[in-house]
């Protein structure tokens, strides 16, 4: 009886791990959308940010349930692979936040263009060059 109800409690607590990690796919995305960060072209990026969201949101639960001191450490482990996703993910060219992230579920979710701002998801937000008089190479030289 004790084993069995052992192998259920560990069955459902598998299956609630592998909902959250499926769940936690699309959110990175999301949350890469949201800092400027482009996962779709860092493997490593992405796979930190995926392990960054998962263990952030099983820290959340476990501190909810059982109090923050026993789920410090993989709280600490959410902040390093989220410092090591911001490291190691190139920067979308796109003005970041919550209209980025928008723009990204819409158009995964595929709502007309005229539903979701463009100009701050794609690359039309590109960073503008420097002015002549702030570049030293550019600067002429008087001797």
């Amino acid at each position: 009886m004790i084993q069995a109800q052992a192998r259920e409690s560990r069955t459902s607590a598998t299956l609630a791990r592998v909902v959250l990690f499926v769940w936690a796919i699309p959110v990175t995305f999301l949350a890469g959308a949201y800092i400027g960060r482009d996962f779709g072209q860092s493997f490593f990026g992405f796979l930190f940010g995926l392990l960054a969201v998962f263990t952030g949101t099983i820290a959340f639960f476990w501190s909810q349930t059982w109090g923050t001191f026993s789920a410090q450490y993989p709280f600490l482990f959410a902040a390093v692979t989220a410092a090591l996703t911001n490291r190691l993910s190139p920067p979308t060219h796109a003005e970041p936040g919550l209209r980025a992230a928008w723009c990204m579920l819409a158009k995964f979710a595929g709502l007309p263009p005229e539903w979701r701002v463009q100009a701050s998801y794609r690359a039309e937000y590109a960073p503008k060059p420097l002015p002549e008089e702030y570049v030293p190479s550019r600067q002429k030289r008087t001797t």
